[in-house]
């Protein structure tokens, strides 16, 4: 779901196969989570609008939906919500910021590529909080 408050957007994503949740706000870019800034290099935000014209300001598809071609800024056409162009590390690895390995998609391409990944990670999290909580 994407909202909008005083210039400032506000977009909540959910993944369907392992119900990971991410909430965003920003204002024309996705940001990067605190714990992860030092891992994109200086210049990201030039690189990562180097791969938005490369795209043509569009949804490059992902392996989910290869046709996906989702206007940058415009209501996407299958979800109705506000198109913001992200750009995919293909590797999921941030420091690996060669253009082949990076890809523009929206937020339904991205977060579907990303799902086993989330998966992965959400389960790590969640057995490093109970062994946490497990010593304490």
């Amino acid at each position: 779901m994407t909202t909008v408050s005083s210039g400032v957007y506000s977009l909540t994503l959910k993944c369907r196969a392992c119900g990971f949740v991410v909430r965003y706000d920003w204002g024309l870019t996705m940001p990067i989570r605190p714990e992860n800034r030092a891992r994109y290099p200086k210049d990201w935000k030039r690189i990562a609008d180097a791969i938005r014209e490369r795209a043509q300001q569009r949804c490059e598809g992902s392996p989910a939906y290869p046709d996906c071609r989702a206007p940058n800024g415009a209501p996407h056409p299958v979800t109705g919500s506000r198109v913001v162009l992200t750009v995919a590390h293909l590797d999921h690895t941030p420091e690996n910021c060669e253009a082949h390995n990076l890809k523009a998609m929206c937020q339904r391409c991205h977060l579907t590529y990303d799902a086993d990944h989330h998966k992965r990670t959400a389960y790590r999290t969640r057995k490093d909080a109970a062994m946490t909580a497990d010593l304490f």
